[in-house]
């Protein structure tokens, strides 16, 4: 080439366009022919070099057009991909089944509830007892030596069968005996050592419930346990309509 500096282009895109449009035979056959006139010396180089760089320069605007065209087709292609994907997503979010709403109320009643839950599961944990016994034991507090097993199924709302294995596993370790009433009915009473375990167990749980409740006024003890109970009727009232 003579020495002769190259060609200079406005960016780097504009020379890659260049480059890249030369890789056809027309142009690329045009720059032999050009070269070959420049290194044989038989034509001035300075108007060989302003002739090739006018002809650039003309051809240009086809560059540009032809390389938005193929950036057109490809923002298109990407489009429409995008929309079937969209398009099945949607599709499959149709066939699922809606989720039920639940309220911001009815959220954070969930979660206090399964928090209240978690405490006594804490307090049995902690106290060595398994979550029936502590239920038994409780009940056993509340309603008095002597109590029947279904007494005690209705006050914790345990089923009878889970009840029934609970507390043969407490007779069998010397906490409480069982004498018969009328019919099947069983009265279950505390040993010596059963009542041992109610003041080591139940005792200081009692407490801790007595003293969480004398953090609020008997105003708010009262309005508590009210909506507490208009709730629990609502409940009871819809889940009967099942």
């Amino acid at each position: 080439m003579c020495g002769n500096a190259p060609l200079s282009y406005d960016t780097k895109e504009e020379q890659s366009r260049c480059l890249s449009f030369l890789d056809h035979s027309a142009f690329r056959s045009y720059a032999k022919i050009t070269d070959k006139i420049i290194s044989d010396n038989t034509c001035n180089v300075n108007v060989l070099l302003a002739f090739r760089q006018y002809f650039f320069w003309k051809i240009r605007p086809v560059f540009s057009f032809l390389l938005t065209q193929v950036r057109n087709r490809t923002i298109l292609s990407r489009v429409r991909n995008q929309t079937k994907r969209m398009e099945h997503v949607m599709n499959q979010t149709a066939n699922q089944t809606a989720a039920p709403y639940m309220s911001p109320n009815l959220r954070e009643f969930n979660r206090l509830f399964k928090e209240f839950n978690d405490i006594y599961r804490d307090a049995a944990q902690k106290l060595g007892l398994s979550n029936s016994t502590l239920d038994i034991l409780y009940a056993l507090c509340e309603l008095g030596d002597g109590c029947l097993q279904r007494d005690i199924c209705r006050t914790t709302f345990i089923p009878k069968q889970t009840i029934h294995s609970a507390i043969s596993k407490m007779e069998q370790e010397g906490y409480v005996t069982l004498s018969p009433g009328k019919g099947r009915s069983m009265h279950i009473y505390l040993t010596d050592k059963g009542h041992i375990l109610i003041e080591q167990t139940m005792s200081p749980l009692v407490a801790i419930e007595n003293e969480a409740f004398s953090c609020m006024s008997e105003e708010e003890c009262h309005m508590l346990l009210s909506l507490h109970s208009k709730y629990i009727r609502a409940l009871r009232a819809g889940v009967a309509t099942l």
